[in-house]
């Protein structure tokens, strides 16, 4: 959970994601759907969705190694 900031507009975020570790290795990964006009993303005659959707998907993929 967390505050998702874009152009200046915050909302609050619930991110899912699955976590798995092996050995010195962490693999993160999530998803969630995004609405570009909530934040004001695509003005003016791209603000229209008829060819672009309102609905964005941002998909996060995190792999760390840890350090010796």
């Amino acid at each position: 959970n967390g505050t998702l900031e874009i152009k200046g507009i915050k909302t609050q975020l619930e991110l899912p994601f699955t976590l798995s570790i092996s050995g010195s290795d962490a693999h993160m990964k999530g998803e969630v759907v995004l609405s570009r006009l909530a934040f004001n993303v695509g003005d003016g005659q791209w603000r229209s969705t008829d060819f672009i959707k309102d609905d964005v998907i941002v998909r996060i993929d995190v792999v760390a190694k840890k350090s010796l």
